[in-house]
């Protein structure tokens, strides 16, 4: 008896670019998270702290904050509402997105 064994594991199709695509764009045309991106960088440098300090009082990796100003994270609520908190802004400021 030749019995083929199929494998255990399948293989799984390759993934795509880890930079998601959104549908959603604001009236000239960028990436909502980039705007927000933006939004965070110029309140950080307003208040003068590295991403670094950010990161350690947000409670989030340094490349996470990174990641979030160059719009490759989404954040969730509960983050831009801490980020809000730490760089002294109301939360509406960071989601003031024309769309």
């Amino acid at each position: 008896m030749n019995k083929t064994a199929e494998p255990f594991f399948r293989e799984r199709a390759p993934r795509k670019p880890r930079r998601p695509s959104s549908e959603l764009r604001t009236r000239e045309g960028e990436d909502p998270r980039v705007v927000l991106g933006r939004i965070i960088h110029r309140e950080r440098i307003r208040l003068g702290i590295s991403q670094e300090e950010l990161a350690d009082r947000v409670e989030l990796d340094r490349t996470y904050i990174s990641g979030m100003e160059r719009g490759l994270r989404n954040p969730t609520f509960m983050v831009l509402l801490r980020l809000a908190q730490i760089l002294q802004i109301n939360p509406a400021v960071l989601v003031q997105i024309d769309l």
